[in-house]
């Protein structure tokens, strides 16, 4: 029994020393070698000072069009991280980026001049022959300064194993990008202010000087209200058009300083005559659907803002027009007669806000 103990105890021996060695000779077969498919995406993720969403890829690519790395995207709360990865066999002397907001109606433009290194704001000078090892480096951009959509340009100088130098492009020779952040992490919504000129009129007393501003309601008038005819009116049309309205533009709204207008009705009295003024105020869309009117019921006269959020369904392009009509009556309540005149009014610092909402 002593002797098969002793027996086994050799054969387990060799086959562990033989273990052992076949492990040992592998350090020396150069046709197989082990990499840590998560190293990348954890080296990039330790650049950023906050947990980020990986958002693209661009390749990095030479004259030629040869691939020789990959341009990455990180975007975190505060940040966007920007990794150049070079294969093992470069590395990297310089490396220059430029990075701006961008908007979808400029996306025809991304590309409309030539990125000029030189220029770029973000650059970094890593000296010529430097350790191979290398080919990882990381440029991290305030959020702030960015929008979900950006125009980009990446730039590099590498050198390889042979100590032959390179000039490199992101995603093609010497071009701009648009880089689409809408669906990487989270970003806060853009306030969006579109405003048009203040407007001068006189709100016309008759139906004969009534229309659209400005053949109407640009100078003053004079009428006069008898018994025989106790009641005069006129309006006048102004348009509002806004541009260059962004996509996605929603939740927008509406606002006006009003200087003198009217909506409660003004008592004026001569001698024995009396009449009584007021004006209404009416919005309405392009097509002259009425949205909404102030009168005698509102709460709010003579100068005052008044704002107005406007329904979704009027924002269906990048402009919007809609009309104002301001519409003034004269009736005579006491005595045989008066004549009167009309005064100039204002609508001043007219804007359109709200919210750009991406996706």
């Amino acid at each position: 029994m002593k002797n098969l103990c002793y027996a086994l105890l050799l054969i387990v021996g060799t086959f562990f020393s033989c273990s052992v060695e076949e492990i040992d000779n592998s350090k020396t077969n150069k046709s197989i070698s082990s990499i840590d498919l998560n190293a990348l995406d954890n080296a990039i993720q330790g650049r950023s000072t906050s947990y980020g969403v990986r958002c693209f890829n661009k390749p990095l690519i030479d004259v030629k069009g040869d691939r020789v790395g990959w341009l990455s995207f990180l975007v975190s709360d505060h940040e966007v991280s920007v990794t150049y990865r070079f294969s093992n066999e470069y590395s990297i002397n310089e490396t220059r980026l430029t990075i701006e907001a961008w908007s979808m109606q400029e996306v025809d433009y991304v590309n409309s001049d030539i990125p000029q290194p030189k220029d770029f704001p973000y650059a970094t000078d890593h000296g010529e022959g430097a350790d191979l090892k290398e080919n990882l480096f990381t440029y991290t951009i305030n959020k702030t300064t960015l929008g979900k959509y950006s125009r980009y340009a990446a730039f590099a100088e590498i050198t390889d194993a042979k100590g032959q130098q390179k000039k490199i492009w992101a995603g093609a020779w010497a071009s701009y990008m648009l880089a689409d952040f809408s669906y990487c992490g989270t970003w806060p919504e853009e306030e969006v202010i579109r405003t048009v000129n203040d407007v001068e009129f006189f709100a016309p007393l008759s139906a004969e000087t009534s229309g659209s501003y400005p053949y109407a309601g640009s100078h003053s008038e004079t009428v006069t209200v008898t018994n025989d005819k106790p009641l005069s009116e006129g309006y006048v049309d102004i348009e509002l058009k806004f541009t260059d309205l962004p996509l996605g533009f929603t939740k927008s709204t509406l606002s006006i300083d009003f200087l003198d207008l009217d909506l409660h009705p003004d008592i004026i009295q001569s001698g024995e005559n009396m009449v009584d003024f007021h004006e209404t105020f009416t919005l309405y869309d392009d097509k002259m659907k009425q949205i909404i009117t102030l009168n005698d019921s509102y709460d709010r006269d003579g100068d005052f803002t008044w704002t107005y959020d406007l329904p979704n369904n009027l924002l269906m392009s990048d402009e919007l027009t809609l009309y104002v009509r301001v519409t003034a009556s004269l009736m005579l309540m006491e005595g045989s007669g008066i004549t009167a005149s009309n005064t100039i009014e204002h609508i001043k610092n007219i804007t359109l806000s709200g919210d750009v909402i991406i996706k």
